[in-house]
């Protein structure tokens, strides 16, 4: 008997032995496989010349066909002496002895039919025997077109018969073979939620506690890599179900508690439908409805904090959408609209912190769909604010700082003194990366004015951070370090960590500027720690880069250069152009240290790229002096000029005060200097 192995690389057999004649041949095993995928059809010659030899004109593709089929007669002859296993005519070929052949694909076949009415243990056995055929993906090492349907055909055969065979072995009682097929549904469809939902169940059912959580942990890796997205809320509630992760089971009694209940209105939400009823629904029964709508939002809605307060995003972000889901079912009245918008509101810190753009973009549009239908002059404020950080975020300064400019000459007065002094903090922020240095002080100092007014201790210390930045990049080093004390000696445990890592890495900047390097080294590093705790990659990589400059000061060029370099690399990973810019001007100033002086003038030209990219002119300034400073030490004075002169320009244009002209100054003295002589 001839058997076909499809469920894989095809493998062709003949009572057993091997046939390396066909396996051999490419053109011979496509034909051969085709013909038995179709044991009743009968297939013109013409169809499986254009089939097997598509890019081949019709007369060559039939002569090929006849060679093909001719060395398939003699395999099969050898074999099969008489009977005639392939046949045809002039006009066209059929699989003569189906009774002689057999195939795993078709026993696939008849097995995924016959699951639907197999009810006896020794039935499902038979199946599951047939499903341990399957080796990988069918006609593996094939890449003819006509194999694609038949592949996800054959695949999603198999998959649908491990899924049905687990429920029915559960269904049984027969947790171990339910587990062992669900386990091979997952690998065969790694994208498959229900299968990784069912396996933590069979896991726990089976006292395998910690292979539970090292399935949850694997489906919440491929969910973030493969799909950029975070758990679901039902796997979500699976996990706190069970403490699967360090996240659930340091949460306290209390909450425990909440969690538990919430795992029941999850349950419940899933059998909710979508619409808000028919309408021959009771309005009792609407009622209930949407009061179950309205508890499963509050529950999860305060859970999803509880998990956002613990930098558990993925469990947060599960949760906040939990809430958005049920809400969604609500009428939207005034009330169902602002809560949509804070849980928005919060999803839209995660996902900045983490430098989810596509995320933060789609969740940033509902924000401002949000904010207009409720028509609030500081909700409309809000979401524009919140755009004009998101558009700084991706690089793209000139559009942020359009949106500053435009709000600014509307004037700030019709909005609420909170949403003023936010205004100015975040337009500060923004600027200050920029190079407007002078905006960015007028703004901060406006910011803190205010949130002193307010009593608002978190708001003055992000604008003191924000004020002792500018100073830095004016050269007042000592002004800055004084707002940067003053704002550490305000905050306490209140203030978020993103504000108190920003500060810690503003004041070791000033400590780095004034020579104090031991102290400098200590507020970075507790600042890269607080960003790493945090999951703010954004700052985590901004105090990194800061670390190398201090590597430069201490004369450790080397390390200077490799973490300087695997920041840029992060950077343009997360398509940060301000680090990616400042990183590229380190890996130039450490390159110039070595005396390795064109590597220095490419890293400088990188970070020129960069910087213009995101519009950063005050770092476009800084590649200019350090590529004029490695030009020139390779005895290219006159390009040196250029740049020392392009860069003076620059500065001149813009008019600000920055710890940058002398330097710029120092290296137009020497290309003058040189040039005299």
């Amino acid at each position: 008997m001839l058997k076909a192995h499809l469920l894989g690389a095809p493998i062709f057999t003949w009572d057993d032995a091997p046939l390396p004649i066909i396996a051999g041949s490419p053109r011979l095993c496509s034909l051969l496989s085709y013909l038995l995928l179709h044991p009743n059809e009968r297939h013109t010659r013409s169809k499986l010349a254009g089939l097997l030899w598509p890019d081949a004109p019709e007369a060559a593709a039939r002569q090929n066909l006849s060679a093909q089929l001719w060395r398939l007669h003699k395999v099969l002859k050898a074999c099969a002496g008489d009977a005639s296993i392939i046949a045809g005519d002039k006009h066209e070929i059929w699989v003569a002895a189906p009774q002689l052949v057999w195939s795993d694909a078709a026993a696939l076949e008849q097995a995924s039919t016959a699951l639907a009415q197999a009810s006896d243990r020794t039935a499902l056995d038979a199946i599951r025997a047939v499903l341990a055929l399957y080796r990988g993906d069918p006609l593996q090492g094939l890449d003819d077109e006509w194999c694609a349907p038949h592949h996800e055909r054959l695949r999603q055969l198999q998959m649908h018969a491990l899924d049905a065979l687990a429920e029915r072995y559960l269904a049984l009682g027969d947790a171990r073979v339910a587990l062992e097929m669900t386990a091979a549904l997952v690998n065969l469809e790694p994208l498959y939620e229900d299968a990784h939902h069912r396996l933590i169940r069979l896991h726990v059912a089976t006292g395998h506690l910690e292979e539970a959580r090292r399935c949850y942990q694997h489906y919440c890796h491929l969910w973030k890599t493969e799909l950029g997205a975070p758990p679901s809320p039902r796997m979500v509630a699976l996990a706190q179900e069970h403490a699967l992760t360090t996240e659930h089971a340091r949460l306290d009694a209390a909450t425990r508690r909440d969690l538990r209940l919430l795992t029941h209105i999850v349950r419940a939400f899933d059998d909710i439908p979508t619409d808000a009823g028919g309408p021959d629904d009771l309005p009792e029964v609407s009622q209930a409805r949407d009061d179950m709508r309205r508890q499963c939002a509050s529950y999860a809605a305060r859970l999803g904090n509880v998990f956002k307060e613990r930098h558990a995003y993925p469990q947060a972000l599960a949760y906040f959408q939990l809430a958005l889901d049920a809400l969604s079912g609500l009428p939207p009245i005034a009330d169902t609209l602002r809560q949509a918008l804070a849980i928005r509101r919060r999803c839209d810190e995660i996902h900045d912190l983490g430098s989810s753009r596509r995320l933060q973009a789609a969740n940033l549009r509902c924000i401002e769909t949000i904010a207009a239908r409720l028509a609030d002059p500081n909700d409309i404020l809000d979401a524009t604010l919140r755009r004009m950080w998101f558009e700084a975020g991706r690089g793209r300064y000139p559009k942020a700082l359009e949106v500053a400019r435009r709000i600014e000459a509307e004037g700030l007065d019709r909005y609420t003194r909170e949403a003023q002094a936010l205004a100015y903090r975040v337009m500060a922020v923004i600027e200050q990366e920029s190079g407007d240095m002078r905006s960015a002080i007028r703004h901060a100092g406006a910011a803190i004015r205010l949130d002193e007014g307010l009593g608002n201790t978190l708001g003055v210390v992000a604008g003191l951070t924000t004020l002792a930045a500018a100073y830095i990049a004016q050269g007042n080093y000592a002004e800055a370090r004084s707002h940067a004390e003053r704002a550490r000696s305000l905050y306490d445990a209140q203030v978020p960590m993103v504000i108190q890592a920003r500060l810690l890495g503003v004041l070791g900047l000033a400590q780095l500027r004034t020579g104090a390097l031991k102290a400098a080294g200590d507020q970075i590093q507790a600042a890269i720690r607080l960003a790493r705790a945090l999951g703010d990659n954004d700052t985590e990589l901004w105090a990194t880069r800061m670390l190398c400059e201090l590597h430069l000061q201490q004369g450790e060029a080397d390390a200077a250069r490799t973490l300087a370099h695997s920041c840029f690399q992060a950077a343009m990973r997360q398509k940060n152009i301000l680090v990616a810019a400042q990183s590229a001007i380190t890996l130039a100033h450490a390159s110039l240290a070595k005396s390795d002086y064109a590597q220095a003038a490419q890293w400088a030209k990188m970070a020129r790229r960069c910087a213009y990219a995101g519009h950063l002119w005050r770092y476009r300034l800084q590649a200019l002096v350090r590529e004029g400073e490695a030009t020139l030490a390779m005895r290219y004075r006159r390009r040196a000029a250029a740049l020392a002169h392009a860069a003076k320009r620059a500065h001149e244009r813009r008019d600000q005060l920055l710890e940058e002209a002398g330097e710029i100054a120092a290296l137009c003295a020497r290309c003058g200097a040189l040039s005299e002589r």
